[in-house]
């Protein structure tokens, strides 16, 4: 369930970026979080592992759009000397979230029924959605080059492989 996460995640995140770049950074971002939250809602509510897992790899496709289309936006929102400050509040937050979310998933373990660690990113997700869909302008590559398909093949399945390793 773990791995369908982060196999997922680690091997998409470069083409997402690049999808990002391409197509617009907020329509992006917005996609993403909805895929986060369906699928949160939903693998809170199924009841076979295998359900949970292909939710786990939609939440990771999710991730893997919000991830490297977060850092593109900062740099399209701030200028060079606004944007050193706005990236260090990224990844302080991302820092942060990455060992809070254990600790958070293990008290609403020992508290409340399983499902309650999926559907607290719901909440999450509707109020980022509403937020960027407020206060976001829209923002792509001006120049975006050729879709490389095979590159994303390739990425995907050598991050993959190396992260599944």
């Amino acid at each position: 369930m773990v791995n369908a996460y982060v196999l997922v995640i680690a091997g998409l995140m470069l083409t997402c970026g690049a999808l990002g770049d391409r197509y617009g950074r907020k329509q992006l971002l917005l996609i993403g979080l909805g895929l986060f939250g369906i699928s949160s809602a939903i693998a809170a509510g199924v009841d076979s592992a295998a359900l949970v897992i292909a939710a786990r790899g939609v939440m990771g496709l999710g991730a893997a759009i919000i991830m490297p289309v977060a850092f593109a936006v900062l740099a399209a929102l701030f200028g060079p000397t606004e944007r050193g400050r706005a990236v260090s509040l990224l990844v302080m937050g991302l820092g942060i979230g990455i060992p809070l979310g254990p600790i958070i998933g293990g008290y609403l373990l020992e508290h409340f029924w399983w499902g309650s660690i999926f559907l607290i990113n719901v909440p999450i997700a509707i109020i980022g959605a509403i937020a960027i869909a407020v206060l976001l302008p829209e923002s792509r590559d001006p120049t975006p080059r050729r879709p490389d398909l095979w590159g994303a093949v390739l990425s995907t399945a050598g991050l993959t492989s190396l992260v599944y390793g």
